[in-house]
This record gives C-alpha cells, sequence and structure tokens, in this order.
C-alpha cells in the first residue's frame, strides 16, 4: 500500500539560561543620630563638639559629609575643622566613621540650624543641628581708687606713691596704662616704675 500523507521531521534544541548580574546598589548608612541639637557659644568662638557615625557599600564615589552654614566638620580628632570632610572607598566600603560637628567661630549671634549632608551618588543621609551663638559681652575697663593732688617735690627727687586698682571684664587684648608726663607708673611699689616713655601692660590673665 502506499501512504500519501506527509511526515514531518522531528527537531531537538539545546536552550541555555543565564541570570545576569546586576550592579549591587550604592548605599549610605543611616547615621547613628539624625539629630544633634543644644550647640551653645558665644560670638567670636567655636562650640564644643558634638558626634555621629556613618559608613557606606558599594560606593563608586568619595562619601562626602558637608557642613551646613555656620558649622563646620572634621574626621573625630583628625586635622582642622572645614566646611567639609571626604572618605575614599576601599572596594566600594567606607569603614564606620566618626564626625565632629561643631558652631564656626565665625557664626554671628542667633540660633544656626540646618543638615549635616552624606553623600556619594547614593540616597543622602541627614543629620539636623541646631544650636545658639549668644552676643559677645563688651569688654569693659573699671577704675577703683582716686589719686590725689601730689605733694610738691624736690627736683630731681619723685613724690610719695599713690595707687588705684584696673578692673577689667570680657576682654580681648591687653590693658595698656601710660603715665603722664612727669610721672611714673608701676605694678609694684617702690619698685619697676616706668616713665611716660613706657607702658604698662596688663593681660587678661592676669
Amino acid at each position: 500500500s502506499t501512504n500519501s500523507g506527509t511526515v514531518s521531521p522531528t527537531s531537538a534544541y539545546d536552550v541555555w539560561l543565564y541570570k545576569k548580574s546586576t550592579a549591587a546598589t550604592p548605599l549610605i548608612t543611616t547615621p547613628s543620630s539624625t539629630t544633634l541639637s543644644g550647640f551653645t557659644t558665644t560670638a567670636g568662638t567655636a562650640s564644643t563638639s558634638q558626634t555621629f557615625t556613618v559608613g557606606g557599600s558599594n560606593l563608586t564615589a568619595d562619601l562626602v559629609v558637608t557642613a551646613p552654614t555656620n558649622y563646620e566638620v572634621r574626621e573625630n580628632s583628625i586635622g582642622s575643622f572645614g566646611s567639609s570632610v571626604s572618605f575614599t572607598p576601599s572596594s566600594g566600603t567606607v569603614a564606620t566613621k566618626t564626625i565632629e560637628v561643631r558652631i564656626a567661630v565665625s557664626a554671628a549671634a542667633g540660633s544656626p540650624s540646618g543638615n549635616v549632608t552624606c553623600t556619594s551618588g547614593a540616597t543622602t543621609q541627614n543629620v539636623a543641628v541646631a544650636g545658639t551663638v549668644n552676643s559677645a559681652s563688651s569688654p569693659v575697663i573699671t577704675i577703683d581708687g582716686v589719686i590725689n593732688a601730689f605733694a610738691n617735690t624736690v627736683m630731681n627727687t619723685t613724690s610719695g606713691e599713690q595707687s588705684y586698682t584696673v578692673l577689667g571684664a570680657n576682654l580681648t587684648d591687653n590693658v595698656v596704662i601710660t603715665p603722664p608726663a612727669g610721672f611714673e607708673i608701676s605694678k609694684i611699689s617702690g619698685s619697676d616704675f616706668v616713665t611716660s616713655s613706657g607702658l604698662l601692660t596688663f593681660t587678661p590673665a592676669e
């Protein structure tokens, strides 16, 4: 007999599957403290610092920690304070770093606040900071005592001594006392007198 039907050939195919790898997502760890408050200082003086820790993994760029206006940062006890500090990752990792934050010496009186930002091509992490800068008190010099008229004195001899007390508060520089012509002054009774051409100086520490 004759089979008039058509026989289709059978074929086998090999199919290979593989999973395509993707780059790991850069990550900045959540800072140990996300709020630092209570900074206090006087204008012209940096505040005491506070700290937080931060690190990163799978990073492809430096981890940069940037202070807001009126604040400054550095790695804990390393180098000088500045507007920012950066860390280069090793094989994508920045090990946990301790960051110091303080109000800068340049901050004016007021209530400075803002965010310390931690950036590296990943989701930014922020640490909120807030503090107070008090106005510096004005320097004050006070004289305690009265100088009476000196008795007449024979030429080329000295008169008797009189004294008064000088008080200073909130000083930022030395107190300089200059005697008038024909007089001498000293810190010590009976010796170390300086004339009108000399200067008597007291430091704020005295």
